[in-house]
């Protein structure tokens, strides 16, 4: 696998476009352009793409401030999904702020992505009912605190 991660910045709409469209085909309540652009112009938050060449495989979304960060999205593209691709992902974001505790919302059927977490050291915090929309469904509050090895 040849994959480098980079941040993404607002200048650059082809990138965010591919992202926006990766989301589309990973989340039955996708994000829009706007959204991605907005995160990409905030100046507390990081948008990550694994890039193969010049195609993104994945991407992460961080919102960081006052020692804590939100893993807002992740995910990979489905047809590399097992190639360690969101595993990249979320160990760069970690290694960039190990000051800050790290929080996530988790579908509670997403079995695969909870492991994943739990790998990091995130644990469960509780259950923010009907958090997500189409299905309609509980999330997994989870958090890692800072400086835990994953």
């Amino acid at each position: 696998m040849s994959i480098t991660i980079r941040r993404i910045t607002p200048e650059e709409p082809e990138l965010l476009g591919q992202i926006t469209a990766l989301e589309a085909a990973c989340f039955t309540d996708p994000w829009s352009l706007q959204n991605f652009m907005d995160a990409a112009a905030n100046a507390c938050t990081e948008v990550l793409a694994a890039m193969d060449g010049e195609r993104i495989a994945g991407y992460l979304v961080c919102f960081c401030a006052a020692g804590e960060a939100e893993i807002a999205n992740i995910a990979a593209d489905p047809q590399r999904r097992r190639e360690g691709i969101g595993t990249l992902l979320l160990q760069t974001a970690l290694d960039a702020h190990p000051e800050a505790d790290f929080f996530l919302e988790v579908r509670v059927r997403n079995v695969p992505a909870r492991k994943l977490y739990e790998k990091f050291g995130f644990q469960d915090l509780g259950i923010r009912p009907d958090y997500y929309e189409n299905p309609r469904e509980n999330a997994v509050i989870m958090k890692r605190e800072a400086n835990v090895s994953g």
